[in-house]
């Protein structure tokens, strides 16, 4: 402890003793977040500019890709080739939908021409045509190499690989091979999609209501399959589909998609739980595969729940309503029996609120109340009786308990009052609100400060906490060996 006399008859003005580290601090950080706020608009404006010419450039990439789309895929696809016109209308309208939401790399000096991106994204709109939540949304990103690729985790070459993480990878080579080839259940833009589907119902993302039930149910009945797939007594489908259920159901797309009558005809179950998956007949050509033994409610979609934790900000909007109950039942209270106990001047508690509300304006004004999530009178409510007294009696409190510096204060006292079984000192010409105010003594310290007043001092510990603001600590009494006078 570094101990200090203070004179009790300070001059007039607040002095930086008695006003503390609160306004420097409080300074400070206006200062800091007035920088951080200037750096995040410059940037803000810098990444305007950059997006609004990607947005540009991908506009018009978007509208080469869509140009040559139709002509492209009614030549090399025959799924595509046999739909009605209302379905490809359909299937480029989804096409284009793709193409504007996933982003696409070329790496190893793979050139992104508008076919290479037609033609992967085609995967995806083959695979999710008969469902209602289509896009995936978790595999936002499409990396494409120009043959096989190396991959550091599993330390081989890869021909495409789908990352839960949201990264398809594919290699054109092999991409191209599978819709130039259309008849050998091969099809890696189909298969690499497949499982970008079956890892999205696994993590519970944006997916139609049935697909939990009837992906179930299609590995149940085809387990005896795959096992017969393992022991070599099944050649319809590969026998990489024995691997787990993930290869599973993709090659078993593949065997769909390339070869659906063989499929339904050697096995049928399998096939319309397929079916049933996909919501997707091959074999209705007439109606645009449509599946006829569709669900109820094929359309609806089950709520999305994040890939990650909840969003901060996504947690903070479901939690107002306790906020407030906490900030308005709990934080006042602490608030004010923190204040009551602290030290120092009404110009740096003020100071604090108003960081504590300042924090809150710039946190929550142009998420809250600009974007119309609240009104004016519900922000001002959760503002003032959530935010700053949760935020600001939890501060407070962590200011009494982190002291940072202490000093002592040096008291000699006026009178000692007795009311209601309790005895306080009052000194008042001291320093400290407490001892002015009053200060509570036991029956022990009374009597010792009884026997000689002229040489009893009150010996008061001051600290300052973590904010910056003063917190009276202990008292003692002591006996000064020097007379009153020499003070």
């Amino acid at each position: 402890m570094i101990h200090s006399l203070i004179n009790t008859h300070a001059a007039p003005g607040l002095s930086y003793a008695e006003v503390g580290p609160a306004p420097f601090l409080t300074v400070l950080f206006i200062v800091v977040g007035f920088i951080y706020y200037a750096y995040k608009q410059s940037r803000l404006h810098e990444n305007e500019e950059e997006d609004e010419e990607r947005k540009v450039l991908r506009q018009k990439e978007i509208a080469e890709a869509m140009n040559i789309a139709e002509s492209m895929l009614t030549e090399r696809l025959d799924y595509f080739k046999n739909l009605s016109e209302d379905g490809r209308a359909k299937f480029l309208a989804r096409l284009r939908i793709i193409l504007a939401t996933k982003i696409f790399i070329g790496k190893e000096g793979m050139k992104l021409t508008p076919e290479v991106e037609v033609m992967t994204a085609a995967a995806f709109v083959q695979v999710t045509f008969g469902l209602n939540a289509f896009q995936l949304p978790r595999f936002n990103k499409i990396v494409i190499y120009p043959d096989v690729f190396y991959n550091k985790l599993l330390d081989r070459n890869l021909k495409g690989s789908a990352s839960p993480r949201g990264v398809l990878r594919f290699s054109w080579k092999h991409l191209e091979y599978g819709y130039k080839v259309a008849d050998d259940n091969i099809n890696l833009a189909l298969h690499e999609v497949a499982h970008a589907l079956k890892v999205s119902v696994d993590k519970e993302d944006k997916t139609d209501r049935h697909l939990d039930d009837e992906l179930r149910e299609f590995f149940e009945s085809g387990e005896h399959i795959r096992d017969a797939i393992l022991a070599g007594r099944l050649t319809l489908i590969r026998k990489y589909a024995g691997t787990n259920e993930h290869e599973f159901f993709a090659c078993c797309v593949e065997y769909f998609f390339e070869s659906p009558a063989h499929f339904k005809v050697h096995l049928p179950k399998l096939y319309d739980q397929i079916c049933s998956v996909l919501q997707q007949d091959l074999t209705n050509v007439e109606n645009d595969y449509e599946y006829r033994e569709s669900i109820p409610m094929k359309g609806y979609v089950r709520k999305e729940k994040p890939i990650m934790a909840p969003h901060f900000w996504e947690t903070l909007e479901q939690q107002i309503p306790t906020i407030l109950i906490i900030g308005l039942f709990i934080g006042v209270g602490v608030c004010v029996w923190q204040i009551w106990g602290c030290e120092s001047p009404a110009t740096s508690i003020l100071l604090f609120f108003g960081t504590v509300v300042t924090t809150g304006l710039m946190l929550f004004t142009r998420r809250f109340l600009w974007s119309g999530f609240m009104s004016f009178f519900s922000y001002t409510v959760f503002l003032t009786l959530g935010w700053t007294p949760l935020v600001a009696g939890a501060a407070l409190v962590l200011n009494m308990l982190t002291p940072v510096y202490e000093y002592e204060v040096v008291d000699s006292y006026d009178y000692i009052t007795y009311k209601k079984g309790v005895h306080r000192v009052i000194s008042q010409d001291s320093e400290l609100r407490t001892l002015r105010r009053g200060l509570e003594i036991s029956a022990s310290e009374y009597s010792f400060l009884a026997k000689d007043k002229k040489r009893a001092r009150i010996h008061s510990t001051i600290y300052y906490g973590m904010f910056g603001l003063k917190v009276f600590g202990d008292v003692e009494c002591r006996m000064d060996p020097q007379p009153a006078e020499t003070y």
